[in-house]
């Protein structure tokens, strides 16, 4: 797993250390390491899928973390708050801001905002938001990619809680 990470060329070093014979801890010492390994989020290496969890301070290996990256979309949003600062500050009633999509900066696609944000899937997502920007004031629609499923009952990531046999009514 070591060769595969070093293939993949993180910037800056980084160490793996084996916390279980299922799960690995990854520490990077340059923060560009880690966004870039975080944001992936689901890596394939000799054909077995690993997909990544943020460390918290009660890190258990048995259940998976409600928390994940995703991208928001915030459509037809006024040009004028295409900015980090303005972007950030109103994905932050979502969750953490993360990134900004590159098109951000080159205004290449005006027509809408992307930006990814850690969440925490035990929280719904609104699927609109309110902006106050002094004399502007309205609901913006907020859209998300890729959102995974997440039972709370196995707390597992890619287990929809509607199908889980656990707690489905008899």
């Amino acid at each position: 797993l070591s060769k595969d990470f070093v293939g993949v060329g993180f910037k800056g070093p980084f160490s793996l250390g084996l916390l279980d014979t299922r799960h690995v801890l990854i520490r990077f010492d340059l923060e560009e390491g880690y966004h870039r390994c975080w944001l992936h989020g689901f890596w394939s290496f000799q054909g077995l899928g690993m997909q990544v969890f943020k460390w918290i301070p009660f890190f258990s290996v048995e259940p998976e973390s409600s928390i994940v990256p995703i991208w928001v979309r915030l459509p037809s949003l006024p040009i004028h708050l295409f900015g980090k600062r303005p972007l950030f500050s109103i994905v932050k009633l979502i969750g953490k801001p993360l990134k900004l999509d590159a098109s951000i900066s080159t205004l290449a696609r005006p027509n809408v905002a992307c930006i990814c944000v850690e969440v925490d899937l035990l929280h719904d997502l609104p699927n609109r938001i309110w902006i106050n920007n002094g004399s502007i004031s309205f609901w913006q629609h907020v859209e998300y990619e890729n959102v995974s499923d997440y039972c709370t009952c196995y707390r597992k990531l890619g287990h929809p809680s509607s199908e889980c046999n656990a707690i489905q009514p008899t």
